[in-house]
This record gives structure tokens, sequence and C-alpha cells, in this order.
């Protein structure tokens, strides 16, 4: 990485240790991202705004395949319209915990997390249910019948109740509007304890360059 690059305020948010490590190839691409994704954003946003590294975030996820950043945008749509569609993730809600208790999290879903819901949605009993219907029928009609009961079935039932399940946009509201601050995901760490803190350390960054920034622009218009 190039003493320029190094220097920049994104490279130096990208790689202090409980966020995105990412190479100069990487950070690239990232650059390369960055301006569609604003542009995106500023269209999805109704009165609400984001931080400098929450755009970060979703311009990393999309280089790195982490998920589809237009999955996050359909979310944020949705949030700023206030709008509730069936098949929807679960309702935004408030941390319950410090040192996140100020904050919102709602949740955004791709194809990548299908596996998760399939596994929530799918319990003991509830794989014995489906078994019992079938009970003594031939083993490749079973075997196709049980596939979609606890696929396609599963994924029905947890869409229905609003109830799929993502990572997180985590946000703050506002009079003026949400202020969006970071993508988190559940498994940060070993523990929610954990996990809560490296998400308030990361939001606590954001903020910082964002008052930076806002600083910046404020010396140059005088």
């Amino acid at each position: 990485m190039s003493g320029s690059e190094s220097a920049s305020p994104l490279a130096n948010t990208l790689s202090i240790e409980n966020l995105w490590e990412v190479s100069a190839e990487e950070l690239r691409a990232v650059n390369r991202a960055l301006p569609g994704l604003r542009a995106w954003l500023a269209l999805k946003l109704k009165t609400g705004r984001c931080s400098w590294g929450f755009a970060i975030d979703l311009a990393v996820a999309d280089v790195r395949g982490v998920f589809n950043s237009s999955s996050v945008l359909d979310q944020i749509e949705r949030i700023e319209s206030q709008r509730k569609v069936v098949g929807d993730t679960k309702e935004p809600t408030p941390f319950k915990h410090e040192p996140l208790k100020d904050l919102w999290h709602a949740h955004f879903y791709d194809a990548r997390f299908a596996i998760r819901n399939l596994v929530n949605e799918n319990s003991l009993e509830r794989v014995t249910e489906i078994m019992a219907l079938h009970f003594g029928k031939y083993a490749d009609e079973v075997a196709g019948e049980i596939a979609h009961g606890m696929v396609i079935g599963s994924y029905e039932r947890r869409a229905a109740r609003n109830a799929l399940t993502g990572e997180w946009i985590v946000y703050e509201p506002r009079k003026s509007g949400n202020y969006y601050l970071t993508i988190a995901f559940h498994n940060e760490a070993a523990t929610r304890e954990e996990t809560d803190r490296r998400i308030f350390e990361r939001v606590s960054i954001y903020r910082d360059i964002d008052e930076k920034l806002l600083q910046q622009v404020g010396e140059q218009g005088r």
C-alpha cells in the first residue's frame, strides 16, 4: 500500500483491529465502488442520512461478496417509507443492552442467509412433524416431499410471519431522520457482549470521522 493510501481516512478506518482489513487491491476496488453506492443511498434516503463509514461497509461487502448491497438499500427504502410487505424481515427494534441501548437495528435479508433461516425454522419437532405426514410412502416420493416441506415450506412460513433473519443495519432514530451508522453481524465475536462492544467501537469511529468531515467542510466554507 502506498504512503498516500495509508495516510487516507479510508485506509486508516479499514485497517484498525475490529473493522474490515483490506488489501491494496481491495482498497482500490472499494474506492471505485463508493461513488455508485453513495448515489444509490441518496436515492433511497428520504429524510435520513448515513455515516461515511456506512457506505464503506457496503462497498467492502460488495467487493468481497459478503452480501449484495442492494439487500441493504432495499431495506433502507422500506424503513424510510415505513413500508411493510409480506415476506419482509423482522421489525426494527432498539438494542436492549449497553453500550448500544440508544441505537436501533433492522435486519436485512440476502440469499446468502438462507441456510440460517432454514436452521432456525426446522426444529426437531418440525422435522418429526414432516416425517409423520409422509410415513409409509415410497422412499423417493417421501424424500422429495420432506425436502419441500423443510426448505420451501420453512421459507414460506418464516416469510409469512415477517421473521426472515439476516444481519443488521444499525442506526440512530432522530427527529430530523434516521442516522444509519454501520452494518453489523451476529457473530462478530464469541459472545454478545463482545459483539456489542465491537459494534459500539466501530460506530464511535464512524461518528468521529463524520464530525471531522463536517469540520473540514465548515473550514473550507469560511
